[in-house]
């Protein structure tokens, strides 16, 4: 079983490449995204890792710090030791991503830079 999710957030460093054996293009990012708090109008930042492969980590790629994403993908939990104490934080291996980055007026957005990357479909269609 496998837990789906949909973020939206804004990168916090520049995606970076990460060389595979088989030549496939692999990215990773950070992404911040403001979670509501039950009480009041307070907000808590988590951080997610974003694990991206083939054209969607080419759209990635094309990304900078601060931009604004949604990101769809299974959600996995990655734990490590730290001077003897576990550390634990989320990743999301994207399935699609979505850019929220806007165009100033009078400019227009080249033909074949496509926003929405897709690998496979969402499961509702």
């Amino acid at each position: 079983m496998s837990m789906q999710l949909s973020v939206h957030g804004r990168l916090g460093k520049a995606p970076r490449q990460i060389p595979t054996k088989t030549g496939t293009v692999m990215a990773s990012a950070s992404m911040a995204v403001q979670i509501p708090l039950s009480r009041g109008d307070d907000s808590d930042t988590q951080w997610f890792d974003i694990l991206a492969f083939g054209r969607v980590a080419e759209s990635l790629l094309r990304h900078k710090p601060g931009d604004m994403l949604n990101v769809y993908g299974s959600v996995q939990i990655n734990r490590w030791q730290a001077n003897g104490e576990t550390k634990q934080n989320l990743q999301i291996v994207a399935e699609s991503l979505l850019s929220a980055r806007t165009t100033r007026p009078g400019k227009r957005k080249a033909a074949n830079d496509s926003d929405r990357q897709q690998c496979s479909p969402r499961p509702w269609g």
